[in-house]
């Protein structure tokens, strides 16, 4: 899986994902992100160490095209111990363009 960029707030470089999709069962997929020591220069406030970032994504297909379950995102480097934040989720695919594309 490739997340792009120009598509998305939350990752700003190019990232990629590895997991498994089956039609008619659903996705399972985990990104990891790493934020440089560098990045932010003087604004950087987390002592110059990098953060990490690792995301899955459990979806089960529920419908022709929706997928719905949950995420669970774990950031390290934050604190001592990682942060882990847990939530329902849900995408659906909508027509732009004479296409489909997935909406969060």
């Amino acid at each position: 899986m490739q997340i792009d960029p120009d598509g998305s707030l939350l990752f700003p470089d190019l990232t990629y994902g590895l997991g498994d999709y089956v039609p008619g069962a659903g996705l399972r997929v985990t990104v990891a992100q790493e934020v440089g020591a560098t990045l932010g220069d003087q604004r950087n406030h987390f002592g110059g160490r990098p953060l990490e970032r690792h995301l899955t994504l459990d979806l089960t297909q529920d419908g022709e095209s929706n997928l719905s379950g949950s995420f669970k995102e774990t950031l390290y480097g934050l604190f001592t111990n990682p942060v882990a934040l847990e939530a329902a989720s849900g995408c659906s695919t909508c027509l732009t363009s004479k296409q489909r594309v997935p909406a969060w």
